[in-house]
């Protein structure tokens, strides 16, 4: 069964952190990410062809190891159209993913997510893959981000993986943007709270 945990900084992390809207700094928050960092670790962002404004600015900061900066995530409302005759077409958002260095695999037990910061209201999901195929989780809505405050959505996984993918798709009409600060293929500190 699939298990997903959704963190906030300021509920587990205001002293550790110091307050404030900021992004944590590498220091003092051992044990919040193992970074998909280093070697040949790829990351990239991949819009659905509907989502016409999607995009990722400064996709590279998602996965650089440091949890003060960001990727950011833009993106227009564009949910399914749905009728009494079924759907003619899904909702639209955008997937980004870090790939871990050639030879690098995830064991099962971790808690693949991301940290992020969201303005507006957003449904997230996390995925793992391995050499390319789908091993857990999907495009399936696992949480709702929104209100400003950072916060972590992993997944507790059941098999190995090298990929960590987090899908986003803009929940208002309006536009807006989210902080996607890291993309972490374990956060040991979420880790002891998963049942």
């Amino acid at each position: 069964m699939l298990r997903f945990l959704l963190a906030s900084f300021a509920a587990l992390l205001v002293t550790a952190c110091g307050g404030g809207d900021a992004a944590p700094k590498d220091a003092g928050f051992a044990g919040q990410c193992e970074f998909i960092t280093g070697g040949g670790a790829t990351i990239a962002a991949h819009p659905d062809s509907g989502c016409t404004d999607c995009s990722a600015g400064n996709v590279e900061r998602a996965a650089d190891g440091d949890l003060a900066s960001a990727a950011l995530i833009a993106g227009g409302y564009y949910p399914a159209d749905c009728g009494l005759l079924g759907c003619r077409s899904d909702a639209q958002g955008i997937e980004v993913r870090a790939k871990a260095q050639p030879g690098v695999v995830y064991p099962a037990g971790n808690v693949a997510g991301a940290w992020m910061k969201s303005n507006g209201s957003w449904a997230a999901s996390i995925a793992t893959y391995l050499n390319g195929e789908l091993q857990e989780g999907g495009r399936n809505t696992q949480g709702s981000v929104s209100g400003g405050d950072p916060g972590y959505l992993g997944i507790e996984t059941q098999k190995p993986f090298d990929e960590v993918g987090i899908y986003l798709q803009h929940n208002a009409d309006d536009a807006a943007t989210m902080d996607l600060v890291e993309i972490c293929s374990d956060s040991p500190f979420l880790r002891q709270f998963s049942p």
